[in-house]
């Protein structure tokens, strides 16, 4: 395919892209010498997969901000509804770790359920991205 690979020295690259030009038009004087180097095509090759990248930490962000935020509000919705209830537990002498346990089973309940859908989707998703074209050049 005419590909030659070189490794080259830090701090060593004018000279030796000038002697292998030297060599180069030496034995292959017709054609152009050329070169690039395998960061950069590296680099290239994977410059979709790290704006993918970025997009997906954006979103994953954003999405849970935005659930948290429903939680919150669902949160500070049942302790509206039930304000009489901790009124009287408080005035009984529950105590705080009570209150916080008997406010967020349900929402603890939610986030399990939460994972449990989204684990398996989330790891079918990954593996099919892991085995893209792109990652197996």
């Amino acid at each position: 395919t005419g590909i030659v690979f070189i490794r080259i020295a830090v701090g060593q690259t004018e000279q030796a892209l000038t002697a292998l030009e030297t060599v180069y038009k030496k034995f292959n004087p017709e054609y152009p010498f050329t070169f690039r180097f395998l960061d950069d095509e590296y680099e290239q090759t994977y410059r979709s997969e790290t704006v993918s990248g970025t997009l997906a930490n954006l979103s994953a962000m954003l999405t849970i901000l935005i659930a948290c935020l429903g939680l919150f509000g669902l949160a500070s919705f049942t302790a509206e509804q039930r304000s009489k209830e901790i009124g009287i537990r408080k005035v009984l002498g529950a105590s705080i770790t009570k209150f916080v346990m008997l406010l967020s089973r349900e929402f603890i309940l939610l986030v399990v359920v939460a994972y449990v859908v989204s684990a398996p989707i989330a790891y079918y998703v990954m593996s099919g991205w892991l085995v893209s074209p792109s990652t197996r050049k």
